[in-house]
């Protein structure tokens, strides 16, 4: 008999990242509430403010998303 993976109550998880060492056991937990539970995962890439020199900042947007 087969058996049936059950849905979780997460539907959506959004991971953010700077994609560091440190973050890898947390992306590692996300992945696999995800595919346990049939949820979609984004991942968000977490960078820093850039300051500029005359006190404006640049922010880098990325957006990257994909069904597990």
């Amino acid at each position: 008999m087969a058996t049936r993976r059950r849905r979780s109550v997460f539907r959506r998880i959004i991971h953010p990242s700077a994609f560091s060492r440190a973050s890898r056991p947390a992306f590692r937990k996300a992945l696999g509430l995800a595919r346990d539970g049939r949820a979609q995962l984004t991942i968000m890439h977490v960078l820093p403010v850039l300051p500029i020199a005359d006190g404006t900042v640049l922010v880098a947007r990325v957006t990257i998303g994909r069904d597990v």
